[in-house]
């Protein structure tokens, strides 16, 4: 039962950030994205994890949010199987310079699983 109430409020709080207009550049709404998309890749929903993801454009996210974004996507993509898509977006954290190089690694690895 405590586990149930558990995921409620975590995914109460979780909506609450996601759906905000505020503070979307902050690293609690990114983290609140990620965590989101995660819980709906887990329950099978990726069409719904990747519209989460979508809420942030990749292209004007700087520094290594970017990366773990991508990432992310990727992850989520590859569970959806849809390889070829979650390939590219490892690429892309793979080629991007403000990746860290830990994400950079994680893409990698992931990529060669594939």
């Amino acid at each position: 039962m405590r586990r149930w109430l558990r995921l409620l409020l975590s995914h109460s709080a979780r909506r609450r950030r996601t759906s905000s207009k505020n503070n979307t550049g902050s690293a609690e709404y990114f983290s609140g994205l990620q965590g989101a998309a995660r819980l709906l890749t887990r329950r099978g929903d990726y069409d719904g994890a990747l519209k989460v993801l979508n809420l942030v454009d990749l292209e004007k996210l700087g520094g290594s949010w970017r990366g773990s974004m991508r990432l992310s996507r990727g992850q989520t993509l590859e569970a959806a199987g849809r390889k070829a898509d979650a390939l590219k977006s490892y690429r892309d954290v793979v080629t991007d310079e403000s990746a860290s190089e830990s994400h950079r690694r994680a893409a990698r690895e992931a990529a060669a699983a594939l």
